[in-house]
């Protein structure tokens, strides 16, 4: 029987950023201690559909390269990932790898929701970018919608084998509304955020997800803000830094 661990969440705080006072001129640029890699991917047919009008454009993905001494690095590519904001942008990091989900799903004039089979929506499908290269490395086509809507129904997470592209494992009824995910560095677990966002609903949840057995399996549950719709690790996997939309606050978690 394969052993477990229980990777504990600790009491979050509201961040708060002190600019130190220097006589130093600082770079018009930002820095930062290490190497980090910042994605972004943006949708190009939210404006016109918030709107009711205007233009739709090409999706895009932008990568932004920090470092110590030199000034963003950002380039930006289009039409080679589909992504849309409506529901959830499910994309994470892991490695020098950006994932991204995209759905078909898109309101009617009475605000029920049908699948569009349209170039310009892309299609329902998880892709895997090499963020060096900025190339497609694999697609795999999905036989549902990912997205992260809040229905009153719990929602099930899966494991995708990115090697085969099968769906390896399945766990189930974990939350309403699934949001973001973060991976841990050590690759042992995982952390999803769930809206929650029904009106019967006062908080919002993040999922703690064991990878260490051959059967992912939801470890526990923990109450957060309302409406966390971006989490991840710090590098050292030692803070999970999780955005509360209602709260208008980021909040850092200690791992332990």
């Amino acid at each position: 029987m394969a052993s477990r661990k229980a990777f504990w969440i600790g009491l979050a705080t509201t961040v708060l950023l002190a600019m130190p006072l220097t006589a130093q001129a600082q770079p018009p640029y930002i820095t930062t201690d290490t190497n980090t890699t910042l994605v972004s991917f943006n949708d190009g047919e939210a404006g016109a559909l918030v709107a009711g009008s205007g233009t739709v454009v090409a999706d895009s993905l932008t990568v932004i390269n920090l470092s110590l001494n030199s000034p963003p690095v950002i380039k930006t590519v289009y039409e080679s990932v589909a992504t849309t904001l409506l529901g959830a942008p499910h994309a994470t990091i892991t490695g020098h790898y950006a994932v991204v989900t995209n759905h078909t799903l898109r309101p009617r004039e009475n605000l029920s929701f049908v699948d569009v089979d349209s170039p310009a929506v892309g299609k329902n499908q998880v892709v895997i970018m090499d963020l060096r290269t900025l190339e497609v490395t694999d697609t795999l086509q999905l036989d549902t919608s990912p997205w992260g809507i809040s229905d009153g129904l719990l929602d099930d997470v899966v494991v995708v084998d990115l090697t085969e592209n099968i769906v390896v494992h399945s766990v189930g009824q974990v939350s309403d509304g699934l949001e973001s995910v973060a991976i841990h560095p050590s690759g042992e677990f995982a952390v999803v955020s769930g809206l929650n966002a029904m009106p019967w609903s006062v908080t919002s949840h993040l999922a703690v997800i064991s990878l260490l057995s051959d059967s992912a399996e939801l470890l526990y549950s923990l109450p957060i803000e309302a409406l966390p719709e971006g989490i991840e690790f710090s590098k050292s996997g030692e803070q999970l830094f999780v955005g509360s939309t209602l709260a208008n606050h980021i909040s850092v978690y200690k791992v332990e």
